[in-house]
C-alpha cells in the first residue's frame, strides 16, 4: 500500500503537466467510480438487456455493464476536462482508457484481501463505506498507472 501511495508525490513531481495528471488521475477515478454505479444500478437491466456480475465473488454488487459504463464517462470526462487544462488529445485519451479500465483492479484487490482475511469492512472510520481504505483502494492504483503513463509519455518526447 505505501509503494502504491508514493506515486502521488512521483506523478506530483512529473517535469510536464504534473498538477494537471494529479488532478485528473483522482478526478477520474472519482468520476468512473461514480459513472459505473449510476450505470450499473440504474440503466444496467431497464435500457441495457440485463444485468452481469462482473465478479460475483468478490464483489456481488458490481456490474459487468456498469464496469463499461464507467469507462466510456471516466474517459469523456478526462478528455473533456483536460482540453481546458490544454493537455494534448492522446496522452489524455491514454490516461482515460487506462485508468478507466484498469483502475477497479485496485478495488477487486482489496476486496480479494478482505475476503480472504474474513474481514468485511477494513475500518469503522467511515461507517457505511467499508472502511477508509474502501475509499481509495482504486486511487492508489490509478495514480500509480497514471505516473507509469506519464513517465513512458516523456521518455517517448510527447
Amino acid at each position: 500500500m505505501g509503494w502504491l501511495g508514493s506515486h502521488f508525490f512521483l506523478l506530483r513531481n512529473i517535469p510536464t503537466y504534473a498538477w494537471q495528471w494529479t488532478a485528473l488521475a483522482m478526478l477520474t477515478t472519482w468520476v468512473a467510480d461514480a459513472g459505473a454505479y449510476v450505470v450499473g444500478k440504474f440503466v444496467a437491466g431497464k435500457y441495457v438487456l440485463g444485468k452481469h456480475k462482473l465478479s460475483p465473488r468478490l464483489s456481488p454488487n458490481k456490474t459487468v455493464e456498469g464496469y463499461f459504463g464507467g469507462v466510456v464517462l471516466g474517459t469523456f470526462f478526462t478528455v473533456l476536462i483536460g482540453y481546458f487544462m490544454h493537455v494534448p488529445f492522446w496522452p489524455l485519451l491514454l490516461l482515460g482508457l487506462s485508468i478507466t479500465i484498469l483502475g477497479p483492479l485496485g478495488d477487486l484487490s482489496i476486496s480479494l484481501l478482505k475476503r480472504e482475511a474474513g474481514v468485511k469492512d477494513s475500518g469503522n472510520f467511515l461507517p457505511g463505506h467499508g472502511g477508509a481504505l474502501d475509499r481509495v483502494d482504486t486511487l492508489l492504483w490509478t495514480v500509480a498507472i497514471a505516473y507509469y503513463l506519464a513517465y513512458i509519455l516523456l521518455q517517448l518526447s510527447w
